[in-house]
């Protein structure tokens, strides 16, 4: 899901697939992706920038923060059922 431009889309149509009570996994990477020199450099890049890194690249990373991914769950009639989440220190 980390290098989906829309995810609404990617959810709205995934809920419409699944049967009803059906359940679905994701795995996101939140980690630059070789963007930046530290795991979450690409969040610090002005929008302008990325545009530059970007290029016409089709499937670069989106930089949607966790949040963003919950509340489009959502907005599109989801619900998390469970969760796991790994954390990752600057050093």
């Amino acid at each position: 899901m980390e290098h989906v431009d829309d995810i609404d889309d990617i959810y709205r149509a995934s809920g419409l697939w699944l049967k009803r009570g059906g359940i679905f996994a994701h795995t996101i990477d939140f980690k630059s992706h070789g963007t930046a020199t530290i795991w979450n450099g690409h969040w610090v890049y002005s929008d302008f920038v990325w545009r530059i890194i970007r290029g016409r690249c089709l499937y670069i990373i989106n930089r949607l923060p966790h949040a963003a991914h919950v509340e489009s769950l959502r907005r599109n009639g989801l619900k998390i059922i469970a969760e796991n989440r790994y954390y990752k220190i600057n050093t």
